[in-house]
Formats: C-alpha cells, structure tokens, sequence
C-alpha cells in the first residue's frame, strides 16, 4: 500500500499549521523551553552545549514524531514517540556530524552553498525518524524530495528568523539595564516556541513529498513495479 502524501501548502500555511499542531501538543513546548533553558545557559556553563545539542537532537525527533500523526489526524503517545526516536538516536547523532560537516564545508565556499546544502539536507531527519531510514537513505531522499521544496524551506526558515529578530528587538529594547537576563529570556522564549514549529513544519514538508512505496522499489531494483 503506498503512502498517503498531504497536500502542499506555502511556507506560511505550513508554519502556520505547525504552530496548530505545537499548540495542541503542549509536551513539546515544554520539551522546546528545557532546550532553551540548556541553550540559553550555555554560555555560562559550557557542558550544557554539548548537552543542549544531545537534548536537540532528540527534541527535533519528537517533534517529527508528531508532525506525522497530526498530519493524519493519529494520536500520539509520547511515550511512544521517545521510544521511536530512541531507536534511531545513533543514526541521527552521526547524521547531525556529517550534516554539519557539510554545510559548514558549503559555507567555507561562500553563504550561498552553505545554504542550498543545509536546505538540501535538511529533510533528512524527518526521513530517519518517520519513515525508519538508516544515515545514507535518509540523506539521499532529503536530496531527491527536497529540490522542489527549496524555496518553501527557506521561507520557513526565514520567517521563523523575522518572527525571532523582532521578538529579540522587543525584548532587547525593553530590557532597559537588565540586558543579559533579557538577553536569556528572550532566547529561552524563542527556542521554546519556534525551534519545535520549525522542525514541526519541516516534517510536513517531507510528509508532503515522501517517496510512496511503489516509487522506493522502483528506486532500489530500477525498475516498474508489477
């Protein structure tokens, strides 16, 4: 049986359902505002970067796990989206290393194909964790599925940066002398709301464009199904 492809939407109809679906599913506001906390400390105590990072990749999981049973109006357990994630944890640790590898190489080369490659890419981990890809599947459906969505993802992404840069003005400005603790709530606040959004519209985006089953046997033997 194939599976079942959402229909498409525009960047800002899917962040905006993106946010739907976080307002519906409070565990991960409360997941986003543990990994705010961790990331908006950091700085003050570096284990919690390496921490925030672990903690992220799991969060980004999650989150995906979500996207996909909302997007098909299922349930979701958390219980049963942790054991999930869980079970790929190790593919998506070494994929987050070999995806930051990458882009950071396409950055070396000037911000243009940093870009393109972290967008290529970045429906790699919804892969994983939806569809139980292993690390090289995952990275090359994110590369087949994501070229017709490059503009989409981008504009996800950017509206996520105005909503954050004018959420960080607001704060800073009205911050007065406490700068640094506003500096924190701020960040706390952002990550808390936008980074499971964020990673809530890019698996609506993979849900939209996932290979159906027929297609994956076409792609492995290289011919029609019969």
């Amino acid at each position: 049986m194939a599976y079942a492809q959402l229909p498409r939407r525009g960047a800002i109809q899917t962040l905006s359902q993106a946010f739907g679906w976080l307002a519906s599913n409070p565990i991960l506001l409360v997941l986003g505002f543990v990994l705010g906390l961790l990331s908006g400390f950091r700085e003050m105590f570096v284990l919690l970067s390496l921490v925030g990072m672990l903690f992220g990749i799991f969060v980004d999981g999650v989150a995906h796990v979500f996207a996909e049973n909302e997007a098909f109006d299922e349930r979701t357990d958390f219980g049963d989206a942790a054991s999930r994630v869980g079970s790929k944890y190790l593919t998506l640790f070494v994929m987050t290393i070999v995806y930051g590898v990458i882009v950071v190489i396409g950055f070396i080369f000037l911000i243009i194909p940093g870009i393109y490659l972290a967008l290529r890419l970045s429906l790699a981990f919804p892969a994983c964790v939806i569809d139980d890809k292993n690390l090289t599947k995952s990275l090359e459906t994110s590369w087949e599925v994501a070229p017709g969505n490059l503009l989409k993802l981008f504009g996800i992404s950017l509206l996520a940066v105005i909503i954050g840069f004018g959420v960080g003005i607001v704060g800073v400005i009205g911050g007065g002398e406490s700068f640094d603790v506003i500096l924190i709530g701020v960040s706390v606040l952002l990550t808390t709301f936008l980074h499971p959004a964020i990673q809530l519209a890019y698996a609506r985006v993979y849900l939209e464009n996932r290979p159906t089953e027929d297609e994956m046997e076409t792609n492995e033997t290289g011919t029609m199904p019969v």
